[in-house]
């Protein structure tokens, strides 16, 4: 199973595991993060990385969802999914899109896999962080 962990700004978490766990009763392995102007963005990582650690525990794999791409709880789990194994991290998250992956999540061991199914289910609102791939050139080809 892949493990969920739900991040954003303010209580958005907790605000959405509260819908999640009315709708999808209670449901293992989903852990909410929220990020409060009380806290810094190293207590941020700081949270993601033990929520990541419990998670790893028992699933094959952890994906991250975000309430909006490039803000602070997208860059730390950016930054999370660059350092730890099978991280995906999906931002523009809705409660829709939440409850087909906690159910989506059950079949499938690869974060990846299931953070793609996801992209292909709902392009218009989901952003997945992929880190880009480098091309070397050849010194020997010829150039225009």
């Amino acid at each position: 199973m892949i493990g969920i962990i739900v991040t954003g700004h303010g209580r958005f978490s907790e605000g959405m595991l509260s819908s999640l766990s009315m709708i999808a009763g209670n449901t293992e392995a989903l852990i909410g993060v929220n990020f409060l102007e009380s806290e810094s963005t190293e207590d941020l990582d700081k949270n993601l990385l033990n929520a990541y650690t419990e998670l790893r525990k028992t699933c094959e794999g952890v994906i991250i969802v975000c309430d909006l791409y490039g803000g602070s709880p997208f860059k730390s789990a950016a930054m999370l999914s660059v350092e730890q194994e099978n991280v995906s991290v999906l931002a523009g998250i809705n409660l829709a899109s939440c409850l087909e992956l906690i159910f989506a999540r059950l079949s499938e061991t690869n974060a990846q896999c299931l953070a793609n199914s996801m992209l292909e289910k709902d392009t218009n609102r989901l952003i997945k962080f992929e880190i880009p791939v480098r091309v070397e050139r050849n010194e020997e080809e010829e150039g225009i």
